[in-house]
């Protein structure tokens, strides 16, 4: 092993091929995704949800799709992690609760990454003319969700942005045009600059690292806050550096993490 240590040593610092070059990581992790069919309306309700035991596990976002749309969807997930029925792998007492809902029509399970799960299902949103506090654009979680991933896909380019009100503009049209953040969301403006500024506050070397997001608890939050590279101003949300030490005295490989909690 140090011999083997030592040649991955000379071979870095020789810039070999591919080595040193950043790669943007992505976290995958398992969610499930139960739609509610809305015959009247012609419209399912897809919500994603937290694995948790329990009758209502937490639902992380939810989005209306047209009822004819949802075998689509689950074709254009399938190239992108993991899909599979959720029976056997969803607690038959949650299944139970679903199905208390008459609307209720299927669950999946999904491993994968949650950028590629919210983009497919924004890209067969339907706006729905509901009152106001049932639409997506009400849940502050939903919105700054979408926030925090439209701000990871243009962490890698911004340094091509003169200013942070530019990179702004550039999370603008990400949130809106990825992510189903409508055009005419009250707070566009003010959160792509909020979360402009949290990139803009990292290295410019180091904005390809940043990954995510990840869930924690509101405690850890508190505790990992005051180390936090960069904050949201009013939203629970961070970057925070992470360091994986590789065995045998090799390597260490920085992580810039954006976590929140809901």
């Amino acid at each position: 092993m140090p011999r083997i240590s030592e040649t991955f040593r000379r071979l870095v610092k020789n810039n070999v091929g591919l080595l040193n070059v950043e790669m943007q990581k992505r976290h995958h992790q398992v969610f499930w995704v139960a739609t509610w069919d809305h015959f009247i309306g012609g419209d399912s309700e897809v919500h994603i949800i937290a694995p948790a035991r329990g009758s209502y596990p937490p639902t992380l976002d939810n989005v209306y799709v047209d009822i004819l749309r949802w075998d689509q969807i689950k074709d254009a997930l399938a190239p992108l992690g993991t899909l599979r029925p959720g029976e056997g792998l969803i607690p038959a007492e949650v299944l139970e609760s679903f199905n208390e809902d008459s609307d209720f029509h299927e669950a999946i399970v999904f491993e994968g990454s949650f950028r590629d799960l919210i983009a497919v299902l924004a890209s067969h949103e339907r706006r729905e003319d509901l009152i106001l506090g049932f639409r997506r654009e009400d849940d502050l979680r939903a919105m700054m969700q979408a926030f925090v991933l439209a701000a990871l896909d243009c962490a890698p380019q911004s340094a091509s942005s003169s200013s942070t009100e530019d990179l702004a503009s550039t999370i603008s049209r990400r949130a809106v045009e990825a992510y189903a953040v409508p055009e005419s969301y009250g707070l566009l403006d003010a959160q792509s600059a909020n979360f402009a500024r949290m990139i803009w506050a990292l290295p410019e070397s180091k904005r390809t690292q940043v990954n995510g997001p990840m869930w924690i608890t509101k405690d850890e939050f508190g505790v990992q806050a005051s180390s936090a590279l960069s904050k949201h101003p009013g939203l629970p949300v961070l970057i925070k550096k992470v360091v994986k030490k590789r065995r045998q005295r090799f390597m260490q490989n920085h992580r810039y993490d954006v976590r929140l909690f809901s």
